[in-house]
């Protein structure tokens, strides 16, 4: 803990960062690679505040989506929520070479010591970011020779329609050569019931077992709506594992992957906040 303690006195409040590449993936969503000047470190799962040099002294929780790259690239999912914003400056107004700040990583979500038993991904839009590192993290826990031991994975993506689902090629093809995963995209509803309703069956639809763990990143709605239907479902409360949401009304924004309706959405993470 000293340790600990003594090296966290020389890491700095923020990291500045420089854009690396920018690529809309819709009129409303972009995914950053971003290159801190100074080392970064993080844990899959977790998330950081940015600040758009557009917007200075505003900052907003996105996902970290995937482990850094060989050059100490970040990657981050954008969904704009609204004019004006920090989301919009990130979407609408950034090109390659810009410069923003990131704030210390946090979050809640991580793997455990798994795979030992069945493992549910639940995320709706860019909530998808955050489970693009737990994704990758766990592939590198998993031996080639080992993987027919690995427990089921079951990753439900959410999203309000075909049309926001995001970065599809690169998880096809991630899940075709890893036979421990199901991807399971939940889009639309039938009448008269909430997207986030018409998720969580799809995701109790599947029966988890009472020893298996559930990681979820949405919207604060999202996530008591999937929790609600887990324990419901016989999944222990404590197996279930999401950021800690906002007090107050379920519609405002919180750290709870897309972060509220003011933060991202599936598909796509930080999926974080807005």
């Amino acid at each position: 803990m000293v340790q600990g303690a003594e090296a966290a006195l020389h890491e700095p409040p923020c990291w500045e960062a420089t854009v690396t590449a920018h690529r809309l993936c819709g009129p409303d969503l972009a995914v950053l690679r971003v290159r801190p000047h100074e080392t970064f470190r993080y844990r899959a799962g977790q998330y950081t505040a940015l600040e758009s040099a557009r917007l200075p002294h505003t900052w907003r929780p996105y996902y970290l989506a995937g482990e850094p790259g060989r050059d100490g690239d970040l990657e981050f999912h954008v969904r704009r929520t609204g004019p004006g914003g920090v989301s919009e400056a990130l979407v609408r107004h950034t090109t390659a070479g810009d410069r923003i700040r990131l704030g210390p990583p946090k979050g809640n979500l991580a793997l455990g010591e798994e795979p030992a038993g069945e493992l549910h991904l639940v995320a709706w839009d860019t909530g998808w970011a955050a489970m693009k590192a737990l994704l990758q993290e766990l592939e590198g826990r998993l031996r080639p020779a080992s993987e027919h031991r690995a427990g089921r994975v079951r990753l439900f993506l959410g999203a309000d329609g075909l049309s926001s689902l995001y970065d599809t090629e690169y998880l096809t093809g991630f899940e075709r050569s890893r036979p421990w995963l199901t991807v399971v995209p939940v889009t639309g509803g039938t009448p008269g019931e909430g997207a986030y309703d018409h998720l969580a069956r799809a995701v109790t639809r599947s029966r988890p077992t009472a020893a298996g763990r559930a990681l979820l990143a949405g919207p604060p709605a999202m996530v008591q709506t999937v929790t609600a239907a887990l324990t419901r479902a016989g999944l222990p409360a404590e197996h279930v594992h999401h950021d800690p949401l906002p007090a107050g009304p379920r519609d405002l924004p919180g750290p709870a992957g897309t972060f509220g309706s003011a933060g991202p959405r599936m598909f796509q993470g930080q999926s974080v906040p807005a």
